[in-house]
């Protein structure tokens, strides 16, 4: 069930004589916890060069929002199973599965741009990059918001007026949606954009306890759509005796791709080292000075975020 919600249906796969290459996508499962986190180390290490923003970027978000007054989001929904692999190329996606220990192995065709693959991010974001240059002459302003306002299947966009907000939603919608890209989740800080929209179709709030009907996910951040703020709402609860595997699993929560939260996210690796160092098992308590120490910064941390 899992699988095909994240893969969509599969095709099976059709013996022809003329096929001379195939590949089957396959998953690890003899990977160690300890091999995981190598990993996570290896990804997350720091780098020694600063990185600033340019001349160019500052001037694009001072324009940015000093030109927009109102901000729109949406999600294409399950954008990768909307784009079909070349039928040549579908070889290299094929799949072995049985329903039952007793059913008998059968080859399967992803057909569809398959999620977790290099490749995806590119194959999506330049097919929705082909929908931009098809309607360039026919509706320059769509395309436009096509090729310049989106990062893979987040829509991210500004207007000066919520009449200009809603004809661009109201166009964009129609141009998409008739070649298989169906929004959701939409957000603006606009109530008038948000009425145009149908209610099915209107981003959750993640954080009704702090902001009721104001917060959404954007690029897996929270957005206050009222405020046009990130926010960051960690809930974390641990249990008395706090071991290493909970310590990893709930500090791994502070998510902070754009680094706004540095100061905290490097406090907690430099804490990982010093667990690291214990080799303890991982249902192991902490010893009390480091379980204290960890309290205590979290304590401080529900001030900042």
């Amino acid at each position: 069930m899992f699988g095909w919600v994240v893969a969509g249906k599969l095709n099976v796969k059709n013996k022809e004589p003329n096929e001379l290459y195939s590949h089957f996508l396959s998953t690890e499962n003899d990977l160690k916890t300890d091999s995981l986190l190598q990993r996570f180390w290896e990804t997350e290490e720091l780098s020694v060069k600063k990185q600033f923003l340019s001349d160019e970027e500052l001037f694009c978000e001072d324009h940015f929002q000093s030109t927009f007054k109102y901000n729109d989001q949406a999600d294409v929904q399950q954008m990768y199973r909307q784009i079909l692999v070349d039928r040549e190329d579908q070889n290299l996606q094929l799949i072995v599965w049985r329903e039952s220990k007793d059913s008998p192995i059968r080859e399967y065709k992803r057909c569809t741009v398959t999620y977790g693959t290099a490749s995806a991010p590119y194959l999506a974001t330049r097919c929705l990059f082909q929908v931009g240059l098809e309607i360039e002459r026919d509706n320059p302003t769509v395309s436009s918001l096509i090729k310049e306002s989106f990062y893979i299947d987040d829509l991210m966009a500004g207007a000066t007026s919520s009449e200009e907000a809603i004809t661009s939603k109201k166009t964009l919608s129609q141009v998409l949606e008739a070649r298989g890209f169906h929004f959701r989740k939409w957000r603006s800080n606009s109530p008038d954009v948000l009425s145009h929209i149908s209610s099915n179709w209107v981003g959750n709030t993640s954080n009704l306890e702090i902001h009721p009907d104001e917060c959404s996910k954007a690029l897996g951040l929270t957005w206050n759509s009222v405020k046009d703020t990130f926010i960051f709402n960690l809930k974390v609860n641990f249990p008395d005796n706090i071991t290493k595997r909970s310590f990893l699993s709930q500090s791994a929560r502070l998510f902070d791709p754009l680094g706004f939260l540095t100061p905290c996210t490097v406090y907690i690796k430099i804490f990982y080292q010093q667990l690291w160092l214990l080799k303890l098992d991982w249902d192991s308590p902490l010893p009390d000075a480091l379980a204290t120490k960890w309290k205590t910064f979290r304590k401080e941390l529900n001030k900042f975020v």
